[in-house]
């Protein structure tokens, strides 16, 4: 499993836990934040110390270009890694269990995968989860949240929206993206 160390992504054998949210920008993209067990609490604690007064969550979509920049420094600067499922089609059902089918053969060592609760998906995504489970061999539990339940799908929720709106949006979470993979 790829995770930061020292502030190089390095192949290690240690308990990581994902973090799953979706663009349907431009195409279907799913990413996936990889957090070690060591990082949780302190990660979630850095993240939940970047509220404003009031908020609850982060949510990339509804703040200012400013606030965006600002956020995704601090992210970039966290121990996660992540890894991005990319597929062009204009079937959201297909392109998000093809993106899922992909996260689970690449991440079937974690120990958790949660997901951003999307109406209407949990009981495909469910499916999708558990026979791809089955199929790696797989022993990792799955759960959806609500973004303001769980800090840390604010990650792949700010990755996903730089990642889909390139240029240097994409250019600050670079660091953090270990693969991106067509599906």
């Amino acid at each position: 499993m790829w995770v930061v160390q020292g502030g190089y992504a390095r192949m290690l054998r240690v308990s990581v836990h994902v973090f799953i949210d979706e663009s349907k920008r431009s195409g279907y993209m799913v990413v996936a934040a990889v957090v070690t067990s060591e990082n949780l609490d302190s990660t979630r604690r850095q993240l939940r110390g970047l509220l404003l007064p009031g908020q609850r969550e982060l949510h990339f979509k509804k703040e200012n270009d400013g606030r965006r920049r600002y956020l995704l420094g601090h992210l970039a600067s966290l121990p996660v890694t992540a890894r991005i499922y990319v597929r062009r089609s204009s079937g959201h059902v297909a392109a998000r269990r093809a993106c899922l089918q992909a996260a689970v053969q690449d991440l079937h060592q974690a120990e958790r995968i949660v997901l951003d609760m999307a109406e209407g998906e949990m009981a495909a995504d469910r499916h999708t989860l558990f026979e791809s489970r089955h199929k790696t061999g797989a022993d990792f539990t799955y759960h959806h949240l609500k973004p303001r339940q769980e800090p840390l799908l604010w990650i792949p929720d700010g990755i996903a929206w730089a990642w889909s709106h390139t240029g240097p949006w994409r250019a600050s979470v670079q660091q953090l993206v270990t693969d991106v993979r067509h599906v």
